[in-house]
């Protein structure tokens, strides 16, 4: 893969970027990737690393002066790009996209930074200690933060490196292919649209909503309702989908590119329904992901009393059977927490999953799939 890296902070290994940069350009050059680097000042003593450099301008009142290399590295990249010049263009500090046109189908991808999101998070104070003088921070409060925006929006997908960035949410963009998919809930990432209508953002909360296999909790009444449901497995998957993804709920935002999407992965035996019938009508239920012994579940929906929680319960219950050992359910909520739902740290749920997704499939989901994982 030929990688265009764009990044003036290659020697201050002090800062987030610089940090970053001197991780990630070797690692991606020692892998056999086929690095270039557009950067400010002396070339790094980076091995298998072509290096283009572009002049320092004096008295860019920005922060590190990355409007000026902004523009400056855009007119480099258009010197030695072109279409089908990169793969992947991949910039260190996403703001340093502002100019940069696109180079054929290459994504553009931008990572963000504590270096300046940290000034989001601060007073007016930390301007005037930054920039003494008026002019420069009314050039930079009225000009250049709108220019950040429209640098962040163009990327095709963002990288979260910020204590800063909404702490659930690690990257945003990419697609809903089922190699993304899977490979994302084995990391302990799922998507959801940031907005109805906007770019996919892929979360982990910390906490992590999970409901304990042995931790289930079935009231009286559920415990009267449930004989008068049918359990169904994969009997009307799409129904499900689309019931969930019903536009006239609260909250809605599950779109025709997610139903697709789970559709396929549906067909490749990734993803199932777990139904409740009442005389031979769907009444309700629930979807997800499973992937050895954990189900993601992602959705439900219930058209009569209870038939969500009904499936919720059928879910535990073969799970249980079938020695899986994680049902994570993203946020508890009150409904949730009444069936024996718990919040789970981050790092005790990515602990579990990684024990979870190596044991063997519940014969339910196998699905053909036989000893899938």
């Amino acid at each position: 893969m030929r990688v265009c890296f764009v990044s003036q902070q290659i020697g201050e290994i002090r800062t987030g970027v610089g940090m970053y940069a001197n991780n990630l350009i070797p690692a991606m050059a020692e892998a056999g990737h086929e690095a270039v680097l557009i950067g400010r000042g002396s070339p790094p003593a980076w091995s298998r690393v072509a290096y283009h450099g572009v002049p320092a301008v004096p008295r860019d009142p920005t922060p590190e002066g990355w409007l000026s290399f902004a523009w400056m590295a855009a007119r480099r990249l258009g010197d030695i790009g072109g279409p089908g010049a990169f793969d992947v263009i991949h910039f260190l500090d996403a703001r340093e996209a502002l100019f940069t046109r696109r180079q054929g189908a290459a994504p553009l991808v931008g990572t963000i930074h504590d270096c300046y999101l940290a000034a989001a998070a601060s007073g007016p104070s930390y301007w005037r200690r930054r920039y003494g003088d008026w002019l420069q921070r009314w050039t930079y409060h009225v000009l250049a933060r709108r220019l950040e925006r429209a640098a962040l929006r163009r990327m095709d997908a963002l990288i979260a490196n910020s204590r800063y960035v909404e702490g659930e949410v690690a990257a945003v963009g990419a697609d809903l292919a089922p190699g993304t998919l899977l490979r994302a809930y084995r990391s302990g990432l799922f998507p959801m649209r940031l907005r109805a209508g906007g770019p996919i953002g892929w979360w982990s909360p910390d906490p992590r909503g999970v409901i304990p296999l042995d931790g289930l909790h079935v009231s009286h009444s559920l415990r009267r309702s449930r004989p008068t449901f049918e359990i169904r497995i994969d009997a009307a998957f799409e129904s499900v989908v689309r019931a969930c993804a019903d536009p006239s709920r609260p909250h809605g935002w599950i779109d025709d590119e997610f139903v697709a999407a789970y559709l396929r992965l549906h067909e490749l035996g990734w993803a199932h329904s777990v139904e409740t019938w009442r005389d031979g009508e769907l009444a309700g239920g629930l979807y997800g992901v499973a992937i050895g012994g954990l189900f993601a579940a992602e959705s439900k929906f219930h058209r009569v009393r209870d038939a969500s929680k009904v499936a919720v319960v059928a879910l535990v219950d073969l799970m249980w059977a079938g020695g899986a050992s994680l049902l994570d359910v993203q946020w508890t909520t009150p409904h949730l927490c009444s069936l024996g739902a718990v919040d789970l740290p981050r790092r005790e749920y990515l602990a579990a999953l990684e024990l979870a997704v190596v044991r063997e499939l519940p014969d339910v989901f196998d699905g053909g799939r036989a000893g899938a994982r």
